[in-house]
């Protein structure tokens, strides 16, 4: 292969969000368009179609004789999508429950509570690698008397809430960025203080007109009470985006000049219609910089803060040199608080499982 080719065939890869797997079947590998793009069109009544990824991981339980417990514990976890926009991830531990087949059950069951919670989600196309939650969702017959039938039920129930509900059934490899989602919850130790938290960065890249779209996304679904937006010499923009920005300043916004950069401070924002509860609000501060070549003294934040650079696709080399991460599912857990343990904290953690293990097995024998 030449390297025009080579280069080409990266190209078409980078543009159609292709991914490429080591198959579960020996093959040699497969190819794989995401399906995180495929329902970009609205419905036909011009409502958006929500995409929904779900996922539930089983751990069995065993008693002191080695015999197993009736239940295991499941970690639940689902991604919702609207259009492009990631609206929703979230994760559920330590939920009791008999078998697999009923951990992926529960986890779609939440994703489909969620959705019905949220007054605009009409159309619902969900993603999963669960035969039996695909069967049950599209409409086959549930026995009354079979295995998981109450679980299988419900999932029919609620996707007749909806206008529209469908399902695809989808091999692991392709629904990776909810099991991705697991492993750092699995991954992390503790909900830190966030005082002790350290600076974060990551960028996103979006087209120059849908940069503010993107923060209104952000903040709607992160909700931090402390916003700060910096902007490159925000009085030789153009007027219709200086316009734009002063509409979605709140009263009571602070702005601040110095030399080339100007910053607007918000103060318990929420650019959503819907009541939150404030006291489970994020109070570290979330900073948006506009022009991510922005030298980074000119807008330098607590040490607590995440800053988010919002980046154009031709600033993305300048993002790989300075080795800053894209914004992904991870950043919205840190956001909330979960950090990785390091590797001494879960060797400890693992010891004290360990013994405390050994401990009840002991009493269990005498």
């Amino acid at each position: 292969m030449t390297r025009y080719q080579w280069e080409c065939l990266l190209a078409r890869i980078l543009k159609k969000r292709i991914i490429i797997a080591d198959d579960w079947e020996n093959s040699y590998g497969k190819i794989k368009i995401l399906f995180h793009e495929f329902i970009m069109e609205d419905s036909d009544d011009g409502k958006p179609i929500f995409m929904g990824v779900c996922d539930g991981q089983f751990i069995q339980l065993f008693k002191a004789d080695g015999t197993p417990e009736e239940f295991g514990l499941a970690t639940l976890a689902y991604i919702l999508w609207k259009r492009n926009i990631l609206i929703a991830a979230r994760v559920l531990k330590g939920v009791l429950c008999p078998n697999n087949n009923v951990a992926e059950s529960l986890a779609c069951s939440a994703l489909m509570q969620d959705c019905l919670l949220r007054e605009d989600v009409d159309h619902l196309s969900i993603l999963t690698d669960s035969g039996a939650v695909h069967r049950a969702i599209s409409g086959e017959p549930v026995s009354e008397h079979g295995p998981n039938s109450d679980e299988y039920a419900l999932l029919k129930f609620l996707a007749s809430k909806f206008k529209t509900c469908t399902s695809t059934q989808q091999p692991r490899e392709v629904i990776f960025p909810v099991d991705q989602l697991i492993r750092e919850m699995e991954e992390s130790g503790r909900i830190l203080n966030y005082a002790h938290k350290a600076q974060e960065k990551s960028y996103i890249h979006v087209d120059e007109n849908f940069k503010l779209q993107a923060y209104i996304h952000i903040t709607n679904d992160l909700f931090p009470l402390k916003v700060v937006l910096v902007f490159d010499s925000f009085e030789k923009k153009p007027l219709l985006f200086q316009n734009e920005v002063n509409k979605l300043l709140p009263r009571g916004t602070v702005k601040l000049v110095e030399g080339e950069c100007t910053t607007f401070t918000i103060c318990r924002v929420s650019n959503s219609d819907a009541k939150v509860d404030e006291s489970n609000l994020d109070t570290r501060t979330m900073v948006f910089v506009f022009d991510a070549s922005l030298p980074v003294d000119s807008y330098k934040q607590d040490e607590s803060c995440v800053i988010i650079l919002v980046s154009e696709p031709h600033e993305l080399r300048l993002m790989a040199q300075w080795g800053i991460p894209e914004m992904n599912t991870s950043t919205f857990l840190r956001f909330h608080g979960v950090e990785k343990e390091t590797r001494n904290e879960r060797k400890k953690r693992k010891k004290e499982a360990r013994k405390e293990r050994k401990q009840r097995t002991g009493r269990g024998r005498r």
